[in-house]
């Protein structure tokens, strides 16, 4: 997916659920550009009381793998927000390992 130049949703996680998540951002054009990441509670909304990484630059043709998100555990109904500089000039990729609350022991 690529990265608007408004904060908007990446990622929510379901009731009941845990999650690791593991993404890169890559810019793939020739100009370099930042990219802000949130990590927003249920029901809040993406600000700086919940910033993971702040206007992060990555150059041209460069790569981030948010090293922020190792071992940083999404409860439910948290969500993955974030923006970039330029809209459509990043582009995140990756996934997540979900474990669900109810059936874990």
């Amino acid at each position: 997916m690529q990265l608007a130049a408004a904060a908007g949703t990446i990622l929510e996680i379901p009731a009941a659920n845990d999650a690791l998540l593991s993404i890169s951002i890559v810019n793939d054009t020739t100009t370099s550009c930042y990219f802000t990441l949130y990590k927003v509670p249920d029901g809040g909304t993406a600000g700086a009381d919940n910033l993971l990484v702040n206007q992060r630059y990555i150059a041209s043709r460069g790569i981030d793998r948010v090293p922020e998100l190792q071992g940083n555990v999404f409860g439910p109904g948290e969500t993955l927000q974030g923006l970039a500089e330029t809209a459509a000039q990043l582009t995140l990729t990756g996934g997540y390992l979900l474990t669900n609350r109810e059936t874990a022991a």
